[in-house]
This record gives C-alpha cells, structure tokens and sequence, in this order.
C-alpha cells in the first residue's frame, strides 16, 4: 500500500507501508478560552495551501473565491463518484473492436483524471499511470479476440476502480485542505471581531461542527483506501466475491465522504455569510498571522 496525506499540513512521504491521513488537532479552538487567532501549524510543519488565493487572506474578497473553489472541487468529486460507480458497474459492449475502443477511452479518460492528482507520492502516481499503459499496450500491440477481451474484463474494472477510487480520495484531501484553509482564515476574522468586542461564542461552536465533518470525511476516505488498497485480481470465485464487496464498501465510503465535505463547505460558507465587517480603518487585520 501507499501513502497518501490528508489535512492542512501535507507531510513528505517516506515510504509505501500504509495509506494513511494526517489531522490538525488545532485547526479549531479547543476551549473558547483559547484565542482564536491563534496559530494552527508548529513552525515546523509545511503549509500547503491549495486555496486559489493567498493562505494569508482572509478578505471578504478573497473567502468568496475560496468557497467558490471548493464548491468546483466539490462537483469533481461528485464527477469522480459517478466513474466510480461506472467503472464498478462495468458492462462489455457486443464487438470485440467495439469493445476495444471502449476500454481505450475508459483508459484515456482515467489517464487524465491521474495525472491532476496532487497528493499522493510520486511513485504511486507512476505505479496507476503504468497499470493503464500496460492496459493500454495489452489492448493495442497484441492481437485480442473475444476470449482474451472476457478472460481480462474482470482484471480491468478492478484496476480501473481502485484507480478511480484513489482519484476520489486524492481529491477529498484537496478539498480537505481547502476548508481547513478557509477555517485558518476564519480564525483569524473572529480574532479581529473578539478583539473590537464582539461576542463569537456561536462562531466558535460551528466551526467546531465544521471540523467534525472535516474529521469524519477524512475518516471516510481512509477507509475507502484501505479497503481497496490490497485488492488482488484473482480470478478465484472466493477471490472474486471479496473484491467486488470491497468495491462496493469503498464506493459508499467515498459517498459518504463528499457528504461531509459538502456540510463542511455548506458551514463555511454560513459562518462566512455571517462575520462581523472588518474594521474600516486603523490597520490591516484581514490577514492570517504567521506563527512566530
């Protein structure tokens, strides 16, 4: 198995043991004693923001695109859903050229769906790119009647599944990333607000609930991988019958997933909707504070 890092903080992968995804502890306050400005990162962890504006940024401006962005990495996990429960459900086609060129495009549409993956090593993301190029060299450099096309169907849907699957998470932990990062903004607007008086003792307890659906979409994720990550394509009637149940659990895991990231989103952009206005003049006090 491998690797793959979800949370705020994205950490170097240092080998292929497990998958597996990190949490903020802090990305919310603990207590409402805690200053809500305060630092979610050690100065040691890495910050990577995925936001489509600076991780400093916490204008009305810039959190309006932020959301926007999610919301358009939110429809692409839905898209990513959808071929999963494709590729899952997958039915040959009558014709074995017909047949062929189907699992061409399957191949060509999957290939590019990897190479947008941003989280997980380099090595894996070489191992699916491989995995379809030998699909695709199977398909094209030898002569395949229709035996050979019903003999490998099997071998092909699980490899295009587990493919798919680990697009979806690769995605989840992007969008995962992108509300902390917007949490991290929110923090710091509600510091502004507790400063100039103003009472956010109901913005502290929703952003808690914000980090629960956070919390339970990354726990969702990790069970998706690690159900599919040591699947086998053997073709044993046994072996068969575990695989496709496994498909079938990480296909409802990454389901229940994008349903928490979407009442994550549906929070956020709540909490935001609601924020005390900055103040008019005296300093800049729209911007995330670094850790010192």
């Amino acid at each position: 198995m491998w690797k793959l890092i979800l949370g705020l903080v994205i950490i170097v992968i240092l080998g292929a043991a497990a998958w597996w995804f990190g949490w903020l502890e802090n990305l919310l306050p603990r207590e409402q004693s805690v200053a809500v400005e305060e630092s979610v990162t050690s100065p040691e962890q890495q910050v990577v923001n995925d936001l489509p504006t600076s991780a400093t940024d916490a204008s009305d401006n810039a959190l309006t695109q932020d959301i926007t962005a999610i919301e358009e990495e939110l429809a692409g996990l839905g898209d990513d859903i959808i071929a999963i429960e494709e590729s899952v459900k997958d039915t040959p086609v009558t014709g074995v050229e017909a047949e062929k060129e189907r699992r061409l495009e399957v191949l060509s549409e999957l290939e590019a769906r990897v190479v947008l993956m941003s989280k997980v090593t380099p090595e894996f993301k070489q191992n699916l790119e491989s995995n379809i190029n030998s699909g695709r060299e199977a398909l094209t450099t030898f002569e395949v009647d229709e035996q050979a096309l019903d003999e490998s169907h099997y071998i092909y849907t699980l490899v295009v599944s587990q493919a798919y699957i680990a697009a979806a998470a690769d995605r989840a932990a992007t969008v995962i990333n992108m509300i902390a990062g917007v949490g991290v903004k929110l923090q710091a607007r509600l510091g502004t607000a507790q400063s100039e008086g103003t009472d956010i003792e109901g913005f502290v307890s929703t952003l808690a609930q914000m980090g629960a659906s956070l919390q339970s979409a990354q726990a969702h994720a990790q069970v998706a991988i690690d159900t599919v990550a040591t699947l086998a394509p053997t073709e044993s009637n046994e072996s068969v019958s575990a695989n496709t149940e496994a498909l079938a659990h990480a296909q409802a895991e990454i389901k229940a997933a994008h349903a928490d990231l979407a009442e994550a989103q549906e929070i956020a952009s709540a909490i935001i909707a609601d924020l005390p206005p900055l103040p008019a003049q005296g300093a800049d006090t729209s911007t995330v504070t670094p850790a010192p």
